[in-house]
């Protein structure tokens, strides 16, 4: 994690950090993986042109839980 102490005084101070790249681009191109093999066919899931989202995500996407 990029510059430890400086998070957790933030967090200690503000009570939130921001982690500019918490995730690794392959760690990512997993969890993309394994969103696009999900099952996307029932209301829990909302795609528009401009907009992609996914109610009760950990439960419709439980593989993803590992990764993230």
């Amino acid at each position: 994690m990029e510059n430890f102490p400086e998070h957790k005084s933030n967090i200690a101070t503000n009570g939130f950090t921001i982690l500019n790249k918490p995730f690794s681009e392959i760690e990512i191109d997993a969890i993309t993986k394994v969103i696009d093999n999900s099952c996307s066919f029932n209301s829990t899931f909302l795609k528009t042109r401009d907009l992609f989202a996914i109610r009760r995500f950990f439960k419709e996407v439980p593989l993803a839980r590992e990764l993230i």
